[in-house]
């Protein structure tokens, strides 16, 4: 295995997170502006994005490997850091670990704006049972104290939404 295929490698991972933060972006509006269809849309490209990271990352990780055995250094996993140990040349070593930064930093803010969505998420499925809980639940039941016995007759709220159909 030659360093400029790793290094094309690291290339197209970092384009490829490019997209998925993209996405993850355009998710953040889908989110905030409640566009549903949209929504979906994103999804789905982000699964596909995904797809192609995880084949990419296995991809990585086997020319990597397949770089330390020819180079006669056994042992190693293929993380970039002992790649860029084990590479001489210092312009592939400065591809190399300009590459890792840029990775890093892509992943750091995709997990960002990944802990953003699902926070958005959360919050408008906080806010959906909120909105369901307002129509089913009878606002004055509970305030003035009544009989048991006197209950019995009034077994189901007067709510907008009636659970038993």
């Amino acid at each position: 295995m030659t360093v400029n295929r790793i290094i094309e490698t690291l290339r197209s991972q970092a384009g490829l997170y490019e997209q998925l933060l993209a996405a993850e972006r355009e998710k953040t509006e889908a989110l905030i502006h409640n566009k549903v269809d949209q929504l979906n849309a994103i999804v789905q490209k982000e699964r596909k994005l995904a797809k192609q990271a995880e084949e990419l990352e296995q991809l990585r990780i086997e020319e990597t490997q397949g770089f330390f055995a020819a180079q006669g250094l056994h042992g190693f996993v293929g993380q970039m850091s002992d790649l860029a140990r084990a590479v001489h040349n210092p312009d592939d070593k400065g591809a190399i670990l300009s590459l890792q930064d840029r990775l890093s930093e892509l992943l750091g803010e995709l997990k960002r704006t990944n802990e953003q969505n699902q926070l958005l998420t959360r919050q408008a499925l906080d806010f959906i049972r909120f909105s369901v809980d307002l129509m089913v639940e009878n606002p004055n039941e509970g305030l003035v104290y009544e009989h048991p016995m006197n209950q019995s007759n009034k077994r189901y709220g007067s709510g907008l939404f009636d659970s038993r159909i």
